[in-house]
């Protein structure tokens, strides 16, 4: 059952959905899973933009978006 034919008018009501359907959580939890080797897999094809990036926060303690996508594009372009 897909989560978009769920009536929930809150968070509170969707996590209690998540709790108590052991199909909702088990999907959502696969999900969850495939989406964080996705986001490690991202990391580690970009880790010289991701380490530049966190030497900026690390100097300045903000970074822009513009700052940000020059740095991915420089990392694309090497």
């Amino acid at each position: 059952m897909s989560l978009a034919y769920r009536t929930v008018k809150s968070v509170v009501d969707r996590d209690r959905v998540r709790a108590d359907d052991r199909a909702v959580a088990a999907r959502v939890e696969r999900i969850l899973q495939e989406q964080m080797k996705r986001a490690a897999d991202i990391v580690r094809a970009c880790r010289s933009a991701v380490e530049v990036i966190a030497d900026v926060l690390v100097e300045k303690g903000i970074v822009e978006g513009d700052e940000v996508h020059r740095v991915l594009k420089q990392g694309a372009a090497a």
